[in-house]
């Protein structure tokens, strides 16, 4: 019995051991597991996604997309661009196969990595719209995207989500678009103000002649970009709203609606800041405003607006004193330039002196806040024509004005566009070469510009 015992059990044992090395052998033949291929296709599509080719990486990259599309987030960052280049190489009898292809490598992205999709939503927007897409399909897009994250849509595409807003809404809920230009403008400053105090950090770098690093250059290039796109979004927004924003439509409104939201410090700030962007500060609407804001909101902000008050009354002194104690009481250096430099505005009609003092003190606050420099080259350009008693005398006040406006392009990225026309203007304005003839000047030369403005420059 214990011989036939054995010998059964020796009987399994082979058994099992001839069906492990047969199973062995087996694995063998079928090669690496789809993981370990994957793995291998990923490397190999991605370095040549890298080099730009597009057309040799698409093969690993579908086997990757198909069967293994978790992998990696790179599997749809890298894809988007393979997916975009087969379709707009492909023949017109492919295109809508290739379309096809692009919009569900965005759809499986969305689908397998949900997070931080706003600049995903915006590319896939951007997408459509070029491949002719119909407005409410790519509305649709920027929708989503905008209400994850504002900053994270292009330019463009806030500009025409921007628009979309406001052609359903002119007619039917002005406060609503009035409401999302406000919140696209408050979240670009907010993020404007980032990029600012990253970018400062690096010039103090610069300036005192260290070499940057790979990693601080990189930094700088993307403050720089950044800076660059958003700067434009504020100029855009308000081309798009102009024909909405007047005082024959903001005061009915706001009046219509300030029972309602008297207490609402969010509604009242927005309120006073769109009517005094606007000038309707002579209206009786703009009091109430600014005592329900003061009210609701006891801050340097409000204060600012109450001091604006004051001076529409003809309090001047008592709205100078209160400028100075509201903004005294504002720690944050970014924070304070931008309170400096709305009543640098608010003082442009009421003493241009005191609008560059506070301008040059937002630009002390953040000296790069290029809006700050074209302010005072505004203010000093529209003196042209009263201070100096010669053509001559008057042009050399443009020459003062182009100096700020290339020093706004120079440390505010996101005052390029506005500075570039600013220059260009204030550039056909100098004296010519006839005029310094007439004068006795010539190039180079050190000029006083007198009158409020007086500042030094060099003759051009």
């Amino acid at each position: 019995m214990k011989n036939k015992y054995n010998l059964g059990l020796l009987a399994i044992l082979l058994f099992i051991s001839n069906w492990a090395v047969n199973a062995q052998v087996e694995g063998e033949d079928q090669g690496p597991s789809i993981k370990e291929q994957a793995k291998l296709k990923y490397n190999l599509f991605s370095g040549l996604v890298k080099n730009k080719n597009y057309d040799e990486a698409y093969d690993d990259w579908m086997w990757c997309f198909e069967k293994s599309p978790k992998l990696s987030v790179n599997i749809y960052k890298y894809g988007i661009k393979i997916a975009i280049h087969k379709y707009k190489n492909a023949t017109e009898e492919n295109k809508v196969e290739a379309q096809a292809l692009v919009e569900k490598v965005f759809n499986q992205r969305m689908e397998h990595y949900p997070a931080k999709l706003a600049k995903v939503y915006s590319d896939y927007a951007t997408f459509m719209h070029k491949a002719g897409a119909e407005e409410p399909v790519v509305f649709a897009l920027l929708e989503k995207g905008y209400k994850l994250n504002p900053v994270k849509l292009s330019v463009n595409n806030i500009k025409m989500y921007f628009t979309g807003v406001k052609e359903r809404n002119k007619d039917t809920n002005v406060q609503l678009v009035f409401d999302t230009y406000d919140d696209v403008v408050e979240t670009v400053s907010d993020k404007i103000g980032e990029y600012h105090v990253r970018l400062e950090k690096i010039t103090k770098r610069e300036e005192v002649s260290e070499n940057l690093s790979k990693k601080e250059k990189r930094e700088k290039k993307i403050c720089t970009v950044n800076l660059k796109a958003l700067g434009q979004v504020e100029g855009i927004l308000d081309k798009i709203i102009l024909e909405l924003s007047t005082c024959e439509r903001l005061v009915p409104m706001y009046e219509k609606d300030f029972e309602e939201n008297k207490m609402d410090a969010v509604w009242l700030k927005r309120a006073v800041q769109r009517v005094e962007k606007k000038e309707c500060t002579d209206s009786d609407l703009y009091e109430k405003l600014v005592k329900a804001y003061v009210s609701a909101s006891p801050s340097t902000r409000s204060s600012v607006s109450y001091a604006n008050l004051l001076l529409k009354k003809g309090k001047n002194q008592e709205a100078m004193t209160y400028f100075e104690k509201a903004i005294s009481q504002e720690d944050n250096l970014i924070q304070k330039a931008k309170y400096q430099y709305t009543v640098a505005q608010l003082l442009t009609r009421k003493s241009v002196s005191n609008s560059r003092k506070y301008a040059k003190m937002a630009i002390k606050s953040n000296p790069a806040m290029g809006k700050a420099y074209l302010l005072i080259a505004s203010l000093y350009a529209n003196s042209a024509n009263s201070c100096g008693s010669s053509i001559f005398e008057k042009k050399m006040v443009f020459t003062v004005s182009l100096k700020y406006a290339k020093k706004a392009a120079q440390v505010d990225p996101g005052s390029s566009r506005a500075a570039k026309k600013a220059i260009n203007f204030y550039s056909k304005n100098i004296p010519n070469k006839k005029l310094k003839f007439i004068e006795g000047k010539k190039t180079g030369e050190s000029y006083t510009v007198g009158c409020w403005i007086n500042e030094t420059v060099t003759i051009l």
